[in-house]
Formats: structure tokens, sequence, C-alpha cells
């Protein structure tokens, strides 16, 4: 959450709970009025080959998209930290 800039502090608006892991849903003020969609994911299984599993954090895809089991995708400048092994 801190290399994503969300404050620690802050409570989810929504959490989801899936068979993949569990996703917590931020709304942080933007600069000049409005609302930032955040999101914070724990990937517990990763389909591609070699992941495993890992924390992602950063700001939800714009239009937001979700993936086959209802969670929002977040966008490629995320930051990701995984489990210790």
């Amino acid at each position: 959450m801190r290399q994503a800039r969300i404050p620690t502090s802050q409570q989810p608006v929504k959490q989801i709970y899936t068979p993949a892991g569990r996703q917590l849903h931020y709304e942080l003020p933007r600069p000049g009025g409005g609302r930032k969609p955040m999101v914070v994911t724990h990937q517990t299984t990763d389909r591609v080959p070699g992941h495993g599993r890992h924390w992602e954090a950063g700001p939800a895809k714009q239009p937001v998209r979700t993936d086959p089991l209802g969670r929002t995708r977040v966008s490629n400048d995320k930051a990701k930290v995984n489990h210790a092994r």
C-alpha cells in the first residue's frame, strides 16, 4: 500500500473474497476534487507460470474492468510484492 501511495490508515470502501484471494477497494481524494479508485489484491493463485502468491496495489484500470472472478483489474503501473518463500 505504501508503494502505491495508499495511506495505511485508509479504510476500504469495499472488499471482495474469491477462491483466488481477497481484493480491497479504496477511494482516495484527487487534487482539485473527485475520487481516485485504488485497488489492493492478494493473489493466492496466478495463471502465469512461475508467478507465486503476491500482493498487488495500484489504480483501478479505467474504464473499470473485471476478471472472470469479478475482481477489478489493476493498472500496469502497480506495486507488486511477492510472499516470502
